[in-house]
């Protein structure tokens, strides 16, 4: 077993950038969404972005790039964290977001 935290970083951010290729109009559209959500609501989610933009289910792997949504200089995390209402995500634990 390789600890690497340096080099799984490096990973995890190459494995967004291909997730979000080709997304950029939908993941922009996301993110309209989601300052329309925080200036009502205060804080939200991944998963409350995906409900307000209706995405489909889909099988694992085939959604990576809403991990990008909140890469944006317009939001921050609240370091307060829930539990992840999709079922496929087996209840992860997420980050809750608001505007800076």
């Amino acid at each position: 077993l390789q600890m690497d935290l340096l080099g799984g970083l490096e990973e995890k951010a190459k494995g967004m950038a291909l997730a979000r290729m080709n997304k950029e109009e939908l993941l922009e559209h996301c993110r309209k969404v989601a300052v329309m959500l925080l200036k009502v609501r205060g804080t939200i989610s991944t998963d409350d972005v995906r409900r307000a933009v209706n995405l489909p289910p889909v099988g694992a792997n085939q959604q990576n790039w809403i991990g990008s949504i909140f890469k944006d200089s317009r939001f921050e995390p609240t370091g307060e964290f829930v539990a992840s209402t999709i079922k496929r995500n087996h209840g992860a634990v997420i980050r809750l977001w608001r505007l800076k």
